[in-house]
């Protein structure tokens, strides 16, 4: 298995409609505010992926969800 990765949005309804995109492909994400998972990222909102994150990247990307940063968490 490998690292999580965390995917950061720039609002709270983008990080609800990127969850709800990517349950519809079988990838489990959960929201969590950004600050303490990116430094230097300020307040915001991310969808942490257990598995799949490029995966998860790409869906979002075409259902249009702007992607901040993307991160493999240590």
């Amino acid at each position: 298995m490998g690292k999580p990765t965390i995917i950061a949005v720039g609002s709270i309804t983008h990080a609800m409609r990127g969850q709800s995109e990517l349950a519809k492909r079988g990838i489990i994400s959960d929201i969590q505010r950004v600050s303490h998972l990116i430094p230097n990222r300020g307040c915001g909102y991310c969808l942490k992926v257990k598995q799949n994150g490029p995966q998860a990247v790409m869906v979002l990307k075409q259902a249009g969800i702007r992607i901040l940063e993307v991160v493999d968490e240590e």
